[in-house]
């Protein structure tokens, strides 16, 4: 009988679901009880009958529960034929079930019913249910793999043990070996976990940083635009201020025009008067009509004087103009930030290495190829390196560099130490960036950390906020990029270490 028609009998014919809890009428027909009362209840003020053949009853009919119609559903309910269940049991054929166990020998799959009848002997591996044969038995004797070889990680066969490649092998049961490889897992997976949950608490430190820099930012980006929009307002005033200047300057010209404009007007009606007299040739009109204040002509040096009072542009007043708002705006910035001025600093003629030289003003190290000798000076550093002559323990300083273009060059703060080896290996005595190789390179603590940024221009700024414990290095470029930020506890006075190999240069700006 097809699976199809099995569900079908066991169908109720009100709900069309499986039956829940059948019982049956008098005339022999079953229903899910609930079902079977809803309807009789529903009729019971007319003539009850059967859904099914109509059979009528003159009382409320007895429910039987029918118990083999009950067990049959159960058994149905646990296997339903219209899902797959895993791996269907290959004895089962009207009313398939799940399989528990495949023999691997016989190649089938078994419910627990069939298994309980299967074969128990040796040679019959149980499995769990699976369709795969192929890749559980060997390719080259066709029999069940059952060994495990830890030289060459390869299942074997109990042929394949005896075989010559295998033979001194470790060879052990696959239980044995998947035993040991779990316990491999096992560490594998504490480590995993141990690594996640310090990925996770690594998450929550940077969420809680990600708010406070929000915060910050929110605080910070409010007062940039409040400083922007003052520079803004002052700029602009400027402007006005300077354009005031300039428009004076073109109105004062256009007024002297307009003057002299109306002068050469006056002028050229007497000229008009004079002549038309001048051509007169009765002389009593000639003496009737002259007007000595018509004859009068002025000086050609007022003239001159009054045209030459008109001078060009004064660029002095508006470069001293621009010059005094751009101070004032720079310094109201400075007041608002707390930019530091770029810190007056010395190199140590005293504590050159070998092959470097330093310059007569003191601003400049030049590397040498020439190994110099230093006599009596045991706190010279090593043979390329030059501090600083002053050393910084608190405050906020600010220092510009200009590098050679080509070569290799190490800038950055140290602690005053006497150990040379220490700096020379870069402990935790020192913070700096080098450019090796056309590549930015940040150490510290024998820490190495290769920048992605690029050497792009020959300027470099420091800032070093002591309190603070942070140290940044930017190249001056268009824009200006941040290349590294060290954050740490300083608790040592710091000198400025430069490093230049071969004829390399270092310049100090300021």
């Amino acid at each position: 009988m097809a699976s199809a028609d099995i569900r079908d009998e066991l169908t109720c014919s009100i709900c069309l679901c499986i039956y829940t809890d059948p019982v049956t009428l008098p005339c022999g027909h079953s229903y899910c009880r609930v079902c079977i009362e809803t309807v009789l209840d529903t009729h019971k003020d007319h003539k009850l009958m059967c859904p099914e053949c109509r059979q009528t009853f003159n009382r409320q009919p007895e429910l039987k529960r029918n118990l083999r119609l009950c067990n049959i559903v159960q058994h149905f309910s646990d296997e339903p034929v219209n899902k797959k269940v895993g791996i269907a049991c290959n004895y089962c054929v009207h009313l398939p079930r799940s399989a528990v166990k495949t023999c691997l020998l016989c190649e089938t799959s078994m419910c627990e019913t069939h298994l309980k009848v299967h074969c128990q002997s040796a040679e019959h591996v149980l499995h769990e249910p699976t369709t795969s044969y192929e890749n559980r038995k060997c390719a080259i004797h066709a029999k069940v793999l059952e060994y495990y070889c830890s030289e060459d990680a390869a299942c074997l066969c109990v042929y394949c043990t005896m075989a010559e490649e295998h033979k001194g092998h470790t060879v052990e049961t696959l239980d044995e070996a998947s035993e040991k490889k779990r316990e491999i897992l096992r560490h594998v997976l504490v480590t995993m976990s141990s690594k996640r949950c310090d990925h996770t608490k690594g998450i929550q430190s940077l969420q809680e940083r990600r708010c406070e820099v929000q915060v910050k930012s929110v605080r910070e980006m409010e007062r940039v635009s409040k400083l922007v929009r003052n520079i803004r307002e002052q700029l602009e005033a400027i402007e006005t201020q300077i354009l005031g200047e300039i428009s004076s300057k073109e109105e004062q010209v256009l007024e002297q025009i307009r003057q002299l404009e109306t002068k050469n007007e006056e002028l050229s009606s007497r000229m008009g008067y004079v002549k038309e007299l001048f051509y007169t040739s009765d002389p009593l009109t000639i003496l009737q009509q002259w007007k000595s204040g018509c004859l009068d002509v002025q000086d050609k040096k007022s003239d001159a004087r009054m045209i030459n009072t008109v001078g060009d542009l004064d660029m002095g007043l508006i470069l001293a103009t621009l010059q005094r708002g751009l101070a004032l705006a720079a310094e109201g910035v400075k007041r608002c930030w707390s930019v530091p001025e770029v810190s007056d600093i010395s190199l140590d003629v005293n504590s050159t290495g070998k092959n470097v030289i330093v310059s007569n003003d003191m601003k400049t190290v030049v590397g040498s190829q020439i190994t110099r000798t230093h006599l009596g000076n045991s706190a010279r550093l090593p043979n390329n390196c030059v501090l600083s002559t002053s050393c910084f323990s608190m405050g906020k300083h600010y220092w510009e560099m200009e590098v050679s273009n080509s070569g290799n060059w190490i800038a950055g703060v140290c602690y005053p130490s006497k150990d040379c080896k220490g700096l020379k290996s870069n402990t935790g005595k020192s913070w700096t960036l080098a450019k090796f190789t056309s590549k930015y390179v940040v150490r510290h603590d024998r820490r190495a950390i290769y920048l992605t940024s690029r050497p792009s221009c020959q300027r470099l700024a420091i800032y070093l906020d002591y309190e603070a414990g942070r140290l940044s290095f930017c190249e001056l470029s268009d824009p200006v990029r941040c290349l590294h930020t060290f954050t740490a506890t300083f608790t040592e006075p710091l000198h400025l270490l430069l490093y230049v190999y071969g004829n390399v240069w270092v310049r100090i700006i300021g």
